[in-house]
């Protein structure tokens, strides 16, 4: 089990990230370990065993965490003499613990637990047809379950469980050159979760009754989503290809049982839950291009090359408001739908050469997004909001001398402008705004060497040039906090048996 203890590191230009109020330190103490058992009796079974661990201490929101986490997973596959039968039976279990030790403060001893498995079940078929064609079916059922449970100082933690079910099925047939893919599934979702109590006459509770909420409450629903594509070979090297589709996102507990932020074990209120938020749901479309090359200035040599233009159309977005609850004197937050359609369009490229003793990979993407929209909760502390990087670029460039046993090699990475949730507190309640985070172009610098066919030497050098940068996501205060490591050098020797 690897174990390594991690101080404070230092930000680019030699600063030392601080602690700070909210507590930013990258101060850690890591462990983890690996385990794989794979059984193959023979050429028509096959089982896989794992477990992955992961232990660490560090601090976040002026607490101290303790993370301990366990995964396991087992995967079967059957593959009798049948072009109808290609079976593969998935499973596995998560369980995540959170603690906050030895602390001080309104959510001090909290204590939270989060469980999540499921499983899956898949097979692929090939059926000739009399034209001489072949139908490649994929079909099968998966159910997933993630159960939140918060077991000393809940605060603004809220418990519940959502389970994801989906019965799919697709086929793809080839005419020569041409191909042609459809798919239909149907996906289904259920969300239970505590209700806190709520006085009477407030929300959706009755005037001159009894207070409402301390009960568990579900709501669930379900689509049909469908999934069309063709592709076409221009040549051996060339393929053009397109896809239209329907995906889902379900609202999770967190999102419909959200009751404020209470201090310490305090449940909060369901006065502020919104058991009628619908699925944020979107309307997916792709074009692209692939190239793949041999042999073309040398012997042995590749190249390739793919492009892709997308367009998402997102309906009902999931953001946290301020929105005013009757019997109540001011907003509050909530998590809501807002109305009109947020629509997601890029370009993405990719592509590379390698002829063995020099090699060269870069990747562009260039996104926008239109009417994006951001609750002003989100922006307060009570969501994240952010949007993407207009563009990022990647270029990846090295060398093999030595008969290919020296690697050596370099990496720029560019992240364009993007956007935070902020919030202007004179202007309560709608101070929500969108804040530009700055570009920044990072440089590595990377190598092995291959000392024997077990062993070999590696080192890298990350940010080499020691720029300040913030990482974007999250919120306008978690990018200016979160600066990423200064120039960083790591060396070692791997050896497998």
């Amino acid at each position: 089990m690897p174990t390594r203890n991690q101080g404070n590191y230092k930000t680019g230009e030699g600063s030392e990230l601080p602690d700070g109020p909210n507590g930013r330190a990258s101060t850690n103490s890591p462990r983890g370990g690996l385990a794989k058992i794979d059984i193959v009796p023979n050429n028509r079974h096959a089982l896989k065993f794992g477990l992955r661990t992961y232990d660490n201490t560090f601090q976040n929101s002026s607490y101290e965490w303790d993370v301990r986490n366990r995964t396991w997973t087992a995967d079967y596959h059957f593959t009798p003499d049948s072009p109808l039968i290609d079976l593969t039976v998935a499973a596995y279990y998560n369980d995540t613990n959170l603690n906050y030790p030895d602390a001080t403060g309104s959510y001090a001893g909290r204590r939270t637990q989060e469980e999540s498995y499921g499983v899956s079940i898949t097979n692929r078929a090939q059926v000739p047809l009399a034209s001489g064609s072949t139908v490649r079916l994929e079909y099968g059922l998966s159910w997933d379950r993630d159960d939140f449970q918060t077991h000393a100082m809940r605060g603004g933690n809220h418990p519940g469980k959502l389970d994801k079910a989906s019965a799919f099925g697709e086929a793809e047939i080839d005419f020569d050159r041409f191909s042609l893919r459809g798919g239909l599934r149907y996906d289904y979702w259920r969300i239970n979760g505590y209700r806190p109590p709520f006085a009477a006459g407030v929300a959706d509770c009755p005037a001159g009754g009894a207070a409402c909420g301390d009960e568990w409450a579900h709501r669930d629903g379900g689509r049909l989503l469908p999934k069309v594509g063709a592709s076409y070979q221009v040549s051996p090297e060339l393929t053009v290809h397109a896809s239209y589709s329907h995906t889902l996102r379900p609202p999770t507990t967190h999102e419909a049982f959200f009751a404020l932020v209470p201090f310490g074990d305090g449940v909060g209120s369901g006065m502020t839950n919104n058991l009628n938020l619908k699925p944020e749901f979107s309307r997916n479309l792709e074009f692209g291009v692939d190239y793949h090359g041999r042999n073309l200035w040398q012997p042995g040599d590749e190249a390739t090359l793919r492009v892709s233009v997308f367009r998402n159309r997102i309906r009902d977005f999931i953001v946290n408001d301020f929105v005013d609850i009757p019997g109540v004197g001011f907003p509050r937050a909530m998590w809501i739908n807002r109305d009109g359609t947020t629509t997601m369009k890029g370009v993405e490229v990719e592509g590379g050469y390698d002829s063995g003793a020099f090699y060269a990979n870069f990747g562009v993407a260039l996104s926008k997004t239109d009417d994006q929209p951001l609750g002003d909760g989100a922006g307060a502390g009570n969501g994240e909001g952010s949007a993407l990087p207009k563009r990022t670029a990647t270029l990846d460039i090295g060398v093999r001398p030595l008969d290919e046993r020296l690697t050596l090699g370099a990496q720029v990475r560019y992240v364009g402008e993007s956007a935070q949730a902020a919030y202007d507190w004179s202007q309560f309640p709608a101070g929500s705004y969108w804040s530009r985070s700055d570009p920044y172009t990072l440089v590595g610098l990377y190598g092995s060497y291959d000392i024997s066919d077990v062993a070999q030497a590696f080192f890298t050098v990350e940010n080499l040039f020691d720029k300040v940068y913030g990482y974007p996501g999250g919120s306008s205060e978690g990018y200016q906090a979160m600066t990423g490591r200064g120039r960083t050098f790591t060396g070692g020797l791997s050896m497998r048996f």
